[in-house]
């Protein structure tokens, strides 16, 4: 394949093709048809050297153009999601927190709001920003950790919370 390109860009001496080799060796190692990649470089080179105004040749082209561009969105698509679930796992893995600590009680945001005394955008301000970690499953509310809300009331309020089974009963979060 390398002899091959080498060969297009001496015989060619197209300015992109280097463009072109790039965009082709990421694409394949996600496992894309590689004769449909091979096929749509064939036709640009083919259009550009030959610079044909063949309708059919460019129809074509322009088909080949539109399915790699749904391949495109389709790998942005899963890369970021990949690189979400990576980065929650490795903030995880990084601030200590494991699987385990996942079973510990847990509180909904809409019931922070009275126990830390603000507001629902504060909370959500704070989620967003990672200021006070929280967590969701799909379908339900998010909810937050009772050892990341005890440390959030510390921080707001200069004293512990104390946290009984009358606390718990009115406000946990049972999944």
């Amino acid at each position: 394949m390398e002899q091959r390109i080498r060969l297009m860009k001496e015989d060619l001496n197209i300015a992109n093709l280097h463009d072109l080799t790039t965009i082709l060796d990421k694409i394949s190692h996600e496992r894309i048809d590689r004769n449909l990649i091979e096929q749509y470089i064939d036709m640009l080179l083919t259009i550009r050297v030959s610079k044909f105004n063949d309708t059919e040749l460019q129809s074509q082209l322009e088909h080949k153009i539109d399915t790699l561009n749904i391949y495109r969105i389709t790998l942005q698509r899963l890369n970021n999601t990949f690189s979400d679930i990576i980065l929650k796992k490795k903030q995880e893995i990084y601030s200590g927190q494991t699987v385990k600590d996942l079973h510990q009680p847990k509180y909904k945001l809409s019931d922070l709001e009275e126990i830390l005394g603000k507001t629902r955008q504060t909370l959500n301000n704070w989620t967003k920003s990672g200021a006070l970690k929280s967590h969701d499953v799909e379908g339900r509310a998010k909810f937050v950790l009772e050892s990341d809300l005890k440390a959030k009331y510390r921080e707001i309020h200069e004293k512990e919370l104390l946290i009984d089974d009358e606390f718990r009963n009115k406000y946990e979060y049972k999944i």
